[in-house]
Parts: C-alpha cells; sequence; structure tokens
C-alpha cells in the first residue's frame, strides 16, 4: 500500500486534496485514482466525485467490486445514464427491490434488463414488464435466455415494432395453442400463428389459418406459409392458398364442403408425415 492511501485511510488528506483534478484529459480526480490501489470510502461527497464522462467514486468502486446498498449512491449516473447500481449488477450483483430494478440509463435499458441477461430469473410481472427504449421488455430479456411464459398478459408484451413475447418464444422454437396468442401480430401484421408455422409447426384453427400479413411474405396467408414448408407438390398445388380472397372465390368454382374437406384431409395428413413437435408451451 502507498504512502499516499495509508494517509488517506488516516485521514490525513483533506476532502479538497481528494477532489483535485489530476488529469484534466479525463477528468479523474485523486480519489478516482486511488480506487485502483484499494481506496474504500464511505463519504458521500467523496463517491459522488466525478469524471469528464460522469463516473463518479462511487461508479469505479464498484466496478472494483465494491457493494452499495445507499439508494443515493445506487442512483449516481454517469454521462450515459449508467447508474452504481447498473455496474453492481454487471458484476453479477442481485438487486430485488423495484425502484432499483427499475433505474434506467440513457437508453432505457433498466438494472433488470442487466440482471436478466445475465441470467437471473425475474418473476415478478411489474419488473418483467419494465422496457427500454426500444420497447424490448425484461420479459423478451429472458425469453432469449430460454426461459418460457405462460401468462397471456406477459406473453402479450410487445416493443415498439410490435414484437411480442410470444412472437420471442415461437422463434426460439416453442408452440402456442390457445388462439388468442396465435392472433398475436405484429406491426406488421406477422402473427405468432405466422411465425409458428414458418417454424413448420402447423396450426389447424380456420380463422388462425386465414390471418394475413404484409410482412415479407407479403399477401400471403398462413396457409401458404404451411405449404412452403413442405415438399409435396402435387398437395402444394392443390392446396396452395394466396390470400382468403382467392380462398374465397374457390368457392365459386368448386363445391365449398369438398374443397374444404380435401383442404384439411390434405392438410392433416402434412402434420403427420412432416410437423415434430418438440417444444410446448
Amino acid at each position: 500500500m502507498s504512502i499516499k492511501l495509508q494517509k488517506i485511510m488516516e485521514n490525513e488528506y483533506e476532502f479538497n486534496k481528494l477532489k483535485k483534478i489530476i488529469n484534466k484529459n479525463t477528468g479523474n480526480t485523486l480519489a478516482h485514482k486511488l480506487v485502483d490501489e484499494g481506496y474504500i470510502s464511505r463519504n458521500f461527497k467523496i463517491l459522488k466525485l466525478k469524471n469528464n464522462k460522469g463516473w463518479s467514486v462511487a461508479h469505479y468502486m464498484a466496478n472494483e467490486g465494491h457493494v452499495f446498498i445507499d439508494y443515493k449512491i445506487l442512483k449516481l449516473k454517469n454521462n450515459l445514464g449508467i447508474t452504481v447500481a447498473h455496474i453492481m449488477a454487471e458484476k453479477g450483483y442481485l438487486f430485488n427491490e423495484f425502484k432499483i430494478l427499475k433505474l434506467a440509463d440513457n437508453n432505457g435499458n433498466t438494472v433488470a434488463h442487466i440482471q436478466a441477461k445475465k441470467g437471473d430469473l425475474i418473476t415478478d410481472p411489474e419488473v418483467l414488464k419494465l422496457t427500454n427504449n426500444e420497447g424490448t421488455s425484461v420479459a423478451h430479456i429472458l425469453v432469449s435466455r430460454g426461459y418460457c411464459f405462460t401468462d397471456k398478459e406477459i406473453l402479450s408484451i410487445a416493443d415498439k415494432k410490435g414484437h411480442t413475447v410470444a412472437h420471442e418464444m415461437v422463434i426460439d422454437g416453442y408452440i402456442f395453442t390457445n388462439s388468442d396468442i396465435l392472433k398475436l401480430k405484429n406491426n406488421d401484421n406477422w402473427s405468432v400463428a405466422h411465425a409458428q408455422t414458418k417454424n413448420k409447426f402447423a396450426v389447424k384453427n380456420k380463422k388462425i389459418l386465414l390471418l394475413s400479413t404484409n410482412y415479407v411474405f407479403r399477401n400471403q396467408n398462413v396457409y401458404s406459409l404451411i405449404l412452403q414448408n413442405f415438399e409435396d407438390k402435387t398437395t402444394t398445388m392443390y392446396t396452395k392458398l394466396v390470400t382468403k380472397n382467392i380462398y374465397d372465390s374457390l368457392y365459386n368454382i368448386h363445391n365449398k364442403k369438398y374443397d374444404e374437406i380435401n383442404f384439411y384431409k390434405n392438410l392433416n395428413q402434412l402434420i403427420k408425415n412432416y410437423i415434430l413437435i418438440s417444444s410446448i408451451c
């Protein structure tokens, strides 16, 4: 331990010396520098000293693994809005108090977002609903980490593009049978059902099958998306339906009941031949 550090710990240095800027380029004070040597302070006047990027002495100490419990210290922000609590969460510390978990940086990313990325299983609905500036919720983050939700309210949480937690789960291989969940759409009218059939999971409900989208598969409904995933060309040619209007127009040419029976007969055969259900939520 240096002589300077010993003197500081013995209270031989005054506050005005600790706050002295020793690097004009960074704005670091003597207190910032001494943290690297193991300096620990409980004095709030020292802890809140900031450099040019807004990093406080408390930020530096948290980055070295020091733990704080005082809220007024935890909420100290740098120029990017990153709090001392954010730094502690990055280091693996887990918070449970809502007012700390909801602390957000300039991008809206909360302490809870960081804990979710680290794999902390959060169950509090109010915390799961916390979103960043893009609308990405804590629940979205947890799904990307492999967690599964069954609560409709959580599954319906959408980001600014309308992409719901349910959409995220389907992308990761889960399937849903609840029609209300399957009908959830993003801003491009891309439903959970569309995403599910794109992953080669079939939906039998006719109302769900007729959902349309204006996304990548413009003017195609779930019927055609299902058929694109199979290799039976004869069945595809017979049953491919691009939009609901085209499907409805078939009724004017053929017997409605016959067409419908044959469609579902062929669809059921496709399901038996090609669908492998591996994950269900």
